[in-house]
């Protein structure tokens, strides 16, 4: 097995275990025009995040520095999710949904 299978095969396991525990966390954003899935955002902000970015501009660098890895590896239709996707979508979510994944973890 390759470095990159294994890299990928290892991002689609943790990918599925955080769309395990993030699944509940509602979509508030306007149903019509969602082009990029809650929990890629959340799960690509969680890669960023870990990577080393503190704000949303970073976490939207990163996913740009790895656009490509992240469009083949979740065939997004779309691309990367854009800065003011990532602000948006983060404007809109309950932070008490949120934090609850993030308590639920730690216990």
């Amino acid at each position: 097995m390759s470095e990159q299978s294994d890299l990928n095969d290892k991002t689609l396991n943790a990918f599925r275990r955080v769309e395990q525990h993030f699944h509940h966390v509602e979509d508030y954003r306007r149903q019509g025009s969602i082009k990029h899935k809650l929990i890629h955002i959340i799960f690509f902000t969680l890669c960023a995040v870990t990577a080393g970015a503190n704000d949303l501009v970073a976490v939207s660098a990163w996913t740009e520095a790895n656009a490509n890895w992240l469009r083949d590896l979740f065939k997004l239709k779309y691309g990367v999710p854009s800065l003011s996707t990532f602000r948006i979508t983060f404007m809109l979510l309950n932070p008490e949904s949120l934090s609850k994944c993030f308590l639920d973890k730690a216990h």
